[in-house]
């Protein structure tokens, strides 16, 4: 049960799609930091800016050479704590009603 719905006769795909993960161990695809964020690139410059100023990693990004920038070996020129930010930017970044964020000890 989630919000109410009993999700055993939901898709894994709709559910996949309900949610935004943060994880311990983050990842980027090999790409633009744009696709990274949103690979259906539906947020306008100006909310990618602002939520990468709100996850503090905007600077970071800006001197890569910006969201168009491409990622190589799963974002390597990123440190792992610059990559969780990166994922989320991604999460919030992301219409959908739960986020869930993973934090190990």
């Amino acid at each position: 049960m989630v919000d109410g719905v009993n999700i055993a006769g939901v898709s894994v795909r709709s559910l996949r799609s309900s949610f935004a993960v943060v994880p311990q161990a983050p990842f980027l695809f090999e790409g633009s930091i744009r696709k990274n964020l949103g690979p259906l690139q539906e947020n306008r410059d100006f909310e990618i800016w602002n939520v990468l100023e709100k996850c503090h990693i905007k600077e970071e990004v800006e001197a890569a050479g910006g969201l168009d920038v491409q990622l190589k070996g799963s974002g390597t020129a990123f440190s792992v704590g610059q990559k969780q930010l990166l994922c989320l930017a991604r999460a919030l970044l992301k219409s959908c009603k739960g986020r869930i964020m993973c934090k190990w000890n």
